[in-house]
């Protein structure tokens, strides 16, 4: 039988934080899934559903989101942030497996390429290497300050019902009712000054450019993107043309929430690797 507690307070590197967990069975893989701004860990319910009972389960609540509170993360960046989750990760039994989506990407890549002895397999689901030139980065940061400052003023509950009726997220639509409710349910728990000071702090204009370093994946490694989005499609393919084990895929039907739109896919993906 899965052990999951869905709001369970997490230890050893992550101590002070909440997410989920579930142990594998001895000799099967062990997933460290993180999940993207406004996301919670119980956005990967549906992949968790879809995976063998046998692997291993490690999703928390990144720092300003859900129930974890931005005072978890020390020091305040995203470098600081993918070390802490190297170190959680470097304690799980081996295989390890690294699993991102959009900022939650961004931040297994950082990882992958900061501690790559961390890992032994990194997927990735609508990320990026970052933005290679300083002027688009300064232009994205104001724009994320401008945003978090409207998180600010409008509270977490409001922002999440405008930023979920983007172009972007179009695909959410045809997920079921019952998994939008809950997934929603847990993200609202965010207060809105963690989330705004997550969006400063890690957000792309803040993220140290990745592209001269992808080399340095050397694990195998898988980047998803959903077919519909075009952005990511071409980001991913970027990604796997830099990196020496990696293959980029686009699933099809789906935009950018590919682990909410087609999460049997996401888990197929992810044992497909696993099993090469």
């Amino acid at each position: 039988m899965r052990r999951v507690l869905w709001t369970a307070e997490l230890g050893g590197a992550l101590a002070g934080w909440c997410g989920v967990y579930h142990t594998a069975r001895a000799g099967h893989p062990t997933v460290l899934a993180l999940h993207g701004f406004t996301g919670t860990a119980l956005d990967w319910y549906a992949v968790h559903h879809h995976m063998p009972p046998e692997w291993g389960w490690v999703a928390p609540d990144l720092p300003g989101h859900g129930r974890t509170p931005w005072s978890a993360l020390a020091p305040p960046t995203l470098e600081g942030l993918a070390d802490t989750l190297a170190d959680a990760l470097g304690a799980l039994p081996r295989p390890r497996v690294l699993l991102g989506y959009s900022l939650g990407g961004r931040i297994a890549l950082t990882l992958a390429v900061r501690r790559p002895a961390a890992l032994d397999a990194l997927v990735t689901v609508g990320a990026s290497a970052g933005l290679a030139q300083a002027s688009a980065r300064d232009e994205r940061a104001h724009a994320d300050a401008q945003l978090a400052a409207q998180l600010e003023q409008r509270g977490t509950a409001a922002f999440l019902r405008a930023w979920n009726a983007g172009p972007l997220f179009d695909g959410q639509r045809g997920v079921p009712p019952a998994v939008r409710r809950r997934v929603n349910a847990h993200r609202r728990a965010a207060p809105a000054a963690g989330l705004a000071a997550a969006l400063r702090a890690l957000g792309t204009g803040q993220m140290t450019p990745l592209h001269a370093q992808l080399d340095r994946l050397t694990m195998p490694a898988l980047f998803l993107a959903g077919e519909r989005d075009t952005k990511f499609v071409a980001a991913a393919a970027e990604l796997a043309a830099h990196a020496p084990q990696a293959r980029a895929q686009a699933v099809p039907g789906a935009l950018h929430a590919v682990h909410l739109e087609r999460p049997d896919q996401v888990a197929a993906a992810l044992v497909s690797l696993m099993r090469a």
